[in-house]
């Protein structure tokens, strides 16, 4: 780590850029299709006032398996890296 603190800081931070993103757009993709769900299907739709609560509610829970899912990938980009700059600094 303390030979490449370049590559360490470009890489955490597009890493971080891309988890970012990818608990936005889980977010907001299942936060859509789950306001089409309660708003489109009958059975759902007559039952609710707002579909501005189960909206929320399904955002909440979006983001938490979001956050999860991203974390994983996460830490999956900085081992990755670990291992490529050990292979560089071994294999030469």
């Amino acid at each position: 780590m303390l030979k490449n603190p370049g590559r360490f800081v470009a890489v955490g931070g597009l890493g971080n850029v891309f988890v970012f993103l990818g608990k936005i757009f889980v977010c907001a993709l299942t936060t859509f299709i789950g306001y089409l769900i309660v708003t489109k299907t009958p059975s759902i739709a007559d039952k609710i006032y707002s579909a501005f609560i189960p909206a929320l509610l399904i955002a909440i829970i979006a983001y938490c398996v979001g956050y999860l899912f991203m974390s994983v990938y996460g830490m999956a980009v900085d081992a990755i890296l670990h291992c490529f700059l050990l292979d560089e600094e071994l294999g030469k």
